[in-house]
């Protein structure tokens, strides 16, 4: 009976031997496969996590992008309408500028046309060697003789003259030239002064009498040239 114990009791030292063996050697094992595992399942999740968010961060989202997109080309739209609406008002106002300034021109020009004196006629010829010229009236009046007179060409006075004869049949007249570097009514001088065909003729500005008389009423309504004559004989007075 006491071997038999004895047996038992070496069996189960035995058992116990060899299961605090199995213990001390798996456990450590279990240990390191165990933390393998959380590592392993810690990088997995890692990376899932990484390409989650990269697809995310790659993934538009389709609503909040598309009314940016909307935003973003109403307010191009907006800026490209101000800036055409500027252009247009610059534009307008360039072109009423341009037209402002014309109309102005065209009323200056009118009123200085119609201050600058009426032409009288035009000068048909120029006799250098007698220094006169002959001009054709172009109005229903001519100048007396001695009447002043300027030739004027693009509205600068080429010379003056003095009108010598007066020839109403034909509407024309002749003056004698006379030149100065500047006349006293402040005109400017042409720098060509030898009157040539198409010039016009008119009143010396300045000059108080004008000297008009209607044609085919005599030469000269001022001369002495215009008096009447009477024929008789004087008596004398005792």
């Amino acid at each position: 009976m006491n071997s038999f114990r004895i047996a038992i009791l070496s069996v189960l030292i035995a058992a116990v031997g060899i299961m605090g063996v199995v213990v001390y050697m798996t456990i450590p094992s279990m240990k390191d496969r165990k933390t393998e595992y959380d590592n392993s399942r810690a990088d997995r999740e890692r990376r899932e996590r990484q390409e989650a968010e990269a697809t995310e961060e790659t993934t538009p989202k389709p609503a909040e992008d598309n009314a940016l997109a909307r935003a973003r080309a109403e307010h191009r739209e907006a800026a490209e309408r101000r800036e055409q609406e500027v252009n247009n008002t610059e534009e307008q106002l360039a072109l009423e500028s341009g037209l402002r300034k014309e109309r102005e021109a065209r009323s200056r020009q009118a009123v200085e046309e119609a201050s600058a004196p009426t032409a009288l006629g035009l000068v048909q010829s120029y006799d250098i060697n007698w220094n006169i010229i002959t001009v054709k009236s172009v109005t229903d009046k001519l100048p007396d003789k001695g009447t002043r007179l300027a030739v004027r060409r693009e509205g600068l006075i080429v010379c003056e003259a003095t009108v010598t004869n007066v020839e109403p049949e034909v509407d024309a007249f002749t003056a004698e030239m006379r030149y100065s570097d500047r006349n006293n009514n402040g005109e400017d001088l042409n720098d060509n002064n030898t009157p040539i065909p198409g010039d016009q003729v008119i009143i010396l500005p300045g000059a108080t009498d004008s000297g008009l008389s209607l044609p085919g009423n005599g030469t000269s309504g001022g001369s002495e040239d215009a008096l009447p004559t009477i024929d008789a004989t004087l008596v004398p007075v005792p």
